[in-house]
């Protein structure tokens, strides 16, 4: 029992040591995202309050935005197929623009991942110069501050993709 202590100890202490705080700055409070010490963010860059970045991949950079949408908002658990189909419409309207071919969407979901912290996710895909793209959007309720954090990688990046999600399941904000 004293060894199993011991490790665990160890191993708590070590996450703490590695562990990276990135913040946001809101009038409602902190928006704050924990990761591990080798991951990289820029902040106030492109008009988002901050960047993660990925590795790169096919000579592109995958990378994650977050911008601070407001504060005392709750989101509905329940969006309805008429507003993911309006959803589906303007993406499609962007892709025609952008030259994206091949669009496909996955089922819109909500996630509640504690009292504190829920999220919708819209996910599509579709290619650009012969590359396929995966972006995914979620809308978080943390805290009852609202952010929205889209991430753009290549679709053979699971890595990243994993990474981001957990980056935004793991936030939480202190007011």
């Amino acid at each position: 029992m004293k060894k199993y202590l011991q490790i665990l100890t160890i191993l708590l202490y070590s996450s703490i040591i590695f562990a990276k705080e990135h913040r946001i700055e809101t009038p409602a409070g902190s928006i704050i995202f924990a990761t591990d010490d080798r991951e990289n963010s820029q902040r106030k860059f492109f008009g988002a309050d901050l960047w993660f970045t990925g590795s790169v991949n096919h000579e592109k950079r995958n990378v994650m935005s977050v911008v601070y949408s407001t504060s005392e908002v709750k989101l509905d658990p329940e969006v309805k197929r008429k507003e993911f189909s309006k959803h589906k419409v303007e993406m499609l309207k962007f892709a025609k623009e952008r030259g994206y071919i091949d669009a496909n969407f996955k089922p819109y979901q909500y996630q509640k991942i504690r009292n504190d912290l829920a999220y919708h996710s819209f996910i599509w895909s579709y290619k650009k110069d012969n590359l396929d793209f995966l972006e995914e959007s979620y809308y978080v309720e943390c805290e009852n501050i609202l952010f929205i954090a889209k991430a753009t990688t290549t679709l053979d990046s699971k890595s990243d993709q994993d990474k981001f999600k957990k980056i935004i399941e793991s936030v939480r904000c202190v007011k």
